[in-house]
């Protein structure tokens, strides 16, 4: 595992990619809840935006203003994610584990998280966050 300041990411040694499962670019708001699987400690609760998503995992960036330590977030880490598609009125959750973590600017935090089993409904999870970005784009361009 190689450490960099802030920066916790597996790398493989030759710099080749090693994800197994097609990353679909999503870069959307969402309504969160992070929780801690073991004694269900909140660590997050409020607004992220999802970077990517595949049938694997996401990559998830959060307003730096948990309600634990950052050092809590560390690989290897099993969470509970629970996502509120609040435009679409769609939720879901899943248990996984963090990937990596790094504070790209002061005040964020980039995750990825691995999901201890495939998300087989990739699918429809698509479809629902298709829907919910358009919903999104339709608001916003009503308020400009």
């Amino acid at each position: 595992m190689a450490e960099s300041g802030n920066l916790l990411h597996t790398k493989p040694e030759t710099g080749k990619e090693r994800r197994q499962a097609k990353r679909y670019p999503a870069k959307f708001l969402i309504r969160n809840t992070i929780t801690v699987c073991e004694d269900k400690a909140p660590v997050y609760k409020g607004l992220g935006i999802i970077r990517n998503i595949s049938s694997k995992g996401m990559c998830l960036e959060l307003k730096d203003n948990l309600s634990a330590p950052f050092e809590l977030l560390r690989h290897g880490k099993k969470i509970q994610l629970y996502i509120d598609l609040f435009f679409s009125g769609n939720d879901f959750d899943y248990c996984g584990e963090i990937a990596w973590v790094s504070r790209p600017h002061t005040n964020r935090i980039q995750m990825g998280l691995d999901f201890n089993r495939y998300m087989n409904d990739i699918d429809n999870i698509l479809n629902m966050f298709s829907d919910e970005k358009k919903i999104q784009e339709r608001f916003f361009l009503n308020i400009l």
